[in-house]
């Protein structure tokens, strides 16, 4: 090789490459001693040269060509003013440095004549910071943006790739700087110097860094030739015969090419006959190892391809790209920072978005999630120091499909310390049932519970009628904002064996087998949300072992073979097991008073024993605890009224309706002591109220406009003994 300073006919380059490399030799006469006996070009000499002598590295530098006029005065600043005298016609030993050697050794395998700007950017890439003084002496700007964004432009000239192929093969953008994945670089170059089975598929989550890893390992191989395979573009013209020949033709001309191709499902999972010609001869070039591929796809839709191709495990070599780790996420977070050269975000703001990102948003991986949540903090609070938790969980919001007003109370744990006086203003006359569940969830949100695990699960048991959905409906509002956060299964659905697989999707060959489970897919829209399977007894009593992984382990995997997390719901079962079914039973159901705290005893452990018989005892095992609801008594539905009363004027609010509700005490015990039964609960109240509440007002609105306040009494006529009605302006 060091015959170049005579004869440069060995070099594949351009004519301009060979004046800059004649002129380095002038360089390195005037900078070396005169007494030396050995005249080494080294890669400076060799900058140097192209700086000075190429049309194409001033224009990608932006260089004022003035600037350059006195040549001899800038090498005399860069060399500390120790320029020697020279003699061209002088016969001296002269040698090139070995970096220069394996560079051109490099270019000189290309396919077509490297350019100045290649010869340029491999010196700069071996040693940057000796060439940033120099761009500092010439006062060249963003040297480092123009030097990459112009290699990636003339890398591959337009040339190579013929005009009706452009919409197919997309130059690779080799601008990248990767972080923690050492391990999958070194296996995939590993894979791809093979002779055999040298093809790869990599597998992750979308926004895991597939692409990203390709397109260092693209920037880390200057032998090959990387070009994107736009598989959507490349199905469409699949009806063009001659088309796709030439594109085959084109592979086989240059035996270097690698091809990038992004979700290469589309491509293998598509059974049209017009891809079929297409993907024959991929798969005839791949077993003849004329052809090389990178791909990308999903581990899932993979896995599904394999059933049908089982060629590809041959053909390919899969590498599973896991998430990144919390230390990790937080390099590459700064990274990006240092790229935008924004120094405002400290490492406390970092970490919040990383802890945060995790907890509330589940549709995105790291670091995709996290890099998104922070672009969207530097141009929302442009320059702010301190970027409070609050202001960082308004952000997360808009990416995790929650309220703002749910993330914020999940986050604040004083909105926990009331939860049971809060139930009770719901819930009435079921304290001890109000008061195990709100000591459990207190547990939970202090984070001394399983974080692997649902927030709670009970077993809520009782006669119906007593409050155990409305107590599940108040958790909903009081934990996730609304009672629109509920996800409800009527377990009467499910009382066939067949049936249960309907909650996590119907297996292959069954109808519905592609729309995914009920209760999965419910979890995915409302991931912090309150599930209540209702009257859980009804159903098939295989479902217990759907239960056992939902309980212990916190997620379940669906037919799709996606994992879908529950740790942050709510699991709640309710059932009539072991409940009073005689209104003799008790004594207390005589005279309409709450159950005595020897008879609820008694009534714990028939419930107890009842639930032991039904359920195997690793479901039970699992749940935080079984609760036994009381029969209401008549005060307990007298408080109720209080609540019939109060939804039915928000109604009339509502709609406008300028009317006021008064009612007496007495007309309260009238209503629950007609409304009372130890078995029924609540229920028939509501009726009661529809008869002597509703019913008369419905008719006032119908035939009397209400333009001003009325006030709507009802009381008792003590001489009449009867219900009566008054209506007066206010």
């Amino acid at each position: 090789m060091n015959t170049f300073i005579n004869n440069y006919q060995f070099l594949n380059c351009t004519q301009e490459v060979i004046n800059c490399l004649k002129e380095a030799k002038k360089i390195t006469l005037l900078t070396t001693s005169i007494t030396s006996s050995n005249y080494t070009l080294r890669p400076i000499h060799l900058c140097l040269s192209l700086i000075f002598n190429s049309k194409l590295i001033q224009k990608i530098l932006n260089i004022n060509p003035n600037i350059l006029l006195n040549k001899k005065n800038i090498l005399n600043v860069i060399y500390n003013y120790k320029l020697y005298n020279y003699n061209f016609s002088l016969n001296k030993n002269f040698k090139i440095d070995t970096n220069i050697l394996y560079i051109l050794n490099i270019l000189n395998t290309l396919p077509y004549p490297f350019n100045t700007l290649l010869l340029f950017y491999f010196l700069w890439k071996q040693n940057k910071t000796i060439y940033s003084f120099i761009f500092y002496i010439l006062n060249i700007q963003n040297y480092n943006l123009n030097i990459i964004k112009n290699y990636t432009k003339y890398f591959f000239p337009k040339i190579i790739i013929p005009t009706n192929l452009k919409d197919i093969l997309n130059i690779l953008d080799l601008n990248i700087n990767l972080i923690g994945r050492e391990k999958e670089l070194k296996n995939i170059n590993e894979i791809l110097i093979r002779d055999l089975n040298r093809n790869i598929i990599l597998l992750g989550e979308t926004g895991v860094g597939k692409s990203i890893i390709i397109k260092k390992i693209a920037s880390l191989i200057p032998t090959k030739i990387f070009l994107e395979l736009n598989i959507p573009n490349l199905i469409t013209y699949s009806t063009d015969i001659e088309l796709i020949k030439t594109f085959f033709k084109f592979l086989n001309k240059y035996n270097n090419i690698i091809l990038y191709c992004k979700d290469f499902h589309l491509l293998i999972d598509n059974s049209t006959v017009d891809i079929t010609y297409l993907k024959n001869t991929i798969y005839k070039m791949l077993y003849l190892n004329k052809l090389q591929i990178i791909g990308t796809s999903v581990d899932n839709i993979y896995n599904k391809i394999l059933y049908t191709e089982n060629n590809l495990k041959f053909l390919f070599s899969k590498i599973n790209i896991k998430e990144p780790t919390k230390y990790i996420t937080l390099l590459i977070m700064k990274q990006y920072l240092k790229t935008n050269n924004i120094y405002w975000i400290n490492d406390t703001i970092l970490e919040n978005i990383i802890d945060l990102s995790k907890k509330f948003i589940n549709s995105y991986v790291s670091p995709k999630k996290e890099l998104l949540i922070l672009d969207a903090i530097i141009h929302t609070y442009k320059n702010n120091k301190y970027v409070s938790k609050k202001e960082i969980l308004t952000i997360i919001s808009q990416y995790s499909e929650l309220p703002t007003s749910l993330i914020l109370k999940e986050t604040n744990i004083f909105n926990i310390s009331n939860i049971e006086l809060n139930l009770k203003k719901y819930v009435f006359g079921q304290n001890i049932a109000v008061t195990k569940i709100a000591t459990s969830l207190k547990r939970t949100y202090t984070g001394l519970k399983d974080k692997n695990k649902p927030i709670g699960s009970w077993l809520l048991c009782g006669p119906s009628g007593t409050g155990k959905t409305e107590l599940v409906k108040s958790l909903a509002y009081l934990l996730f904002g609304s009672e629109k956060e509920l996800i409800r299964f009527d377990m009467s659905e499910f009382m066939e064996k067949h049936s249960i697989s309907k909650l996590i999707g119907s297996p292959p060959g069954y109808v519905g087998c592609d729309e995914g489970g009920l209760l999965t897919e419910a979890v995915k829209k409302k991931p912090y949300s309150v599930i209540l399977f209702d009257e859980i007894e009804k159903a098939h009593k295989d479902i217990n072992n759907i239960m056992l992984q939902l309980l212990d382990e916190g997620n379940l995997t669906d037919s799709k073979g996606m994992k879908v997390d529950f740790t942050n719901t709510l699991i709640i079962y309710t059932s009539n097991l072991g409940c009073p079914t005689s209104v003799v039973q008790f004594k207390s159901f005589q005279d309409g008073l709450e159950l005595s705290e020897e008879e609820y005893k008694f009534l714990s452990k028939n419930v107890d024993n009842a639930v032991k018989k039904f359920f195997r005892p690793e479901f039970l095992n699992r749940l935080d605890s079984v609760v036994v609801f009381k029969p209401l008594s008549v005060l307990c539905l007298t408080n109720i009224i209080d609540k019939f009363i109060n939804n039915l004027l928000q109604k009339l609010k509502e709609n406008n309706i300028l009317l006021q509700i008064e009612i007496t005490q007495e007309i309260k015990i009238i209503l629950a002591k007609l409304a009372y039964h130890p078995l029924y609960g609540a229920r028939p109240l509501k009726r009661i109220i529809e008869q002597f509440i509703e019913k008369p007002i419905s008719e006032l609105i119908i035939n009397f406009k209400f333009k001003t306040p009325h006030l709507f009494s009802i009381f008792k006529d003590k001489q009449k003994e009867t219900i009566n009605y008054l209506l007066k302006k206010i």
